[in-house]
């Protein structure tokens, strides 16, 4: 297996500016799907969530919404050895409103 750069995907620069452009974007996909989901309690899945643009701001719109009182869950899955601070803090952001789980892993 190739070697994945986890230095320069760690790197503040990259993650909390980079890799967080398209966070609204993601966000806004994921909000108009659960607006289709039927469950209960809905669990989405984020892939390479970077620094967490998107988490952040599908919390936002979660609390502000009110998200029809059903809880919503969030896996986000990140390279080993990737880390952001301010992915940790959506983390934080998003558990006020749903539940919200790192895990590592390359898929």
């Amino acid at each position: 297996m190739a070697a994945f750069a986890t230095e320069r995907k760690s790197d503040p620069r990259y993650l909390d500016v980079a890799a967080n452009t398209h966070g609204e974007e993601k966000a806004s996909f994921v909000l108009r799907a659960l607006g289709q989901v039927e469950s209960q309690r809905p669990h989405v899945v984020e892939i390479g969530p970077g620094g967490g643009a998107a988490v952040n701001f599908l919390a936002a719109r979660l609390r502000e919404r009110h998200w029809e009182g059903l809880p919503v869950d969030l896996t986000l899955i990140e390279v080993p050895g990737v880390a952001s601070h301010a992915l940790s803090q959506a983390i934080d952001k998003f558990n006020e409103v749903g539940t919200c789980e790192l895990t590592h892993g390359f898929v």
